[in-house]
């Protein structure tokens, strides 16, 4: 059994409150996803260059952020920071610390 992790939260990284927009692909387009928006608060800390260095080529240039949240989400959902309406963020991989009742994510941060 895993401790919880929740806790540990608090004072790691830098907290944003976020919207989780999902979107879907319909007639070769992303379209939202539902009308209302979940609201959540995630702590975003830079990934470290160890994990970054063993990305494609190509991907290591974008900005790289690990998530670490107690809602879960999917991949290629994007995360609109409250605080700045310019930054999104599209999650890119999920790491399983489900026993700790935490979620971490990779999150890339997209251009807009």
């Amino acid at each position: 059994m895993m401790p919880n992790m929740r806790d540990a939260l608090r004072g790691m990284g830098r907290r944003v409150t976020v919207q989780v927009v999902k979107q879907k692909i319909v007639d070769h387009e992303a379209v939202q996803q539902g009308k209302s928006l979940e609201r959540a608060t995630v702590v975003l800390t830079p990934m470290p260059s160890r994990k970054i260095s063993i990305k494609p080529e190509g991907q290591r240039l974008w900005k790289w952020w690990t998530c670490t949240s107690n809602v879960q989400l999917r991949l290629g959902w994007y995360l609109k920071a409250d605080n700045d309406e310019r930054k999104l963020y599209e999650v890119m991989e999920e790491e399983d610390w489900g026993q700790a009742r935490v979620y971490v994510y990779g999150v890339a941060e997209a251009p807009r």
